[in-house]
């Protein structure tokens, strides 16, 4: 969907992207969260407060999986990891870390997984979610 959008409206990036590598994954990746304003002077600027960017971290963490870096566990049961408990809003799911202030709002595909918090080693277990709770809010 992200590349067909790209090839619609930037083909030279697709292209530019696919005749540098074999492997191109398109991540749908906002800085601000909204267009840009145009102010008085009718150029465009972007308001700090107003900045809600969503999946930058996505493209460093699939790298660092790709890379074999993210510490994943799959077994619950072995692993002794505590439930947690996750709000879903739209493709994100947020976690808290058991027994930290630590939160994360992490893609959908993580849900029924096992993770360790980089910040504090704390394996914690990603909720399964149900395909009626894509739509609940925080």
């Amino acid at each position: 969907m992200v590349r067909v959008l790209l090839q619609e409206t930037c083909p030279e990036i697709v292209g530019a992207a696919e005749a540098f590598s074999r492997h191109v994954l398109y991540v749908p990746v906002t800085a601000l969260g909204h267009a840009p304003d145009k102010g008085e002077d009718g150029a465009f600027a972007v308001r700090p407060r107003d900045i809600r960017a969503q999946w930058v971290a996505v493209p460093f963490l699939y790298v660092l999986a790709q890379l074999g870096l993210l510490a994943v566990v799959e077994d619950i049961a072995a692993a002794g990891v505590p439930p947690t408990e996750g709000d879903v809003a739209g493709d994100q799911i947020r976690v808290r870390v058991p027994g930290t202030e630590v939160e994360y709002f992490l893609p959908l595909a993580f849900a029924d997984r096992n993770l360790v918090c980089p910040a504090t080693r704390v394996r914690f277990h990603v909720p399964r979610v149900d395909s009626g709770a894509a739509a609940a809010t925080y």
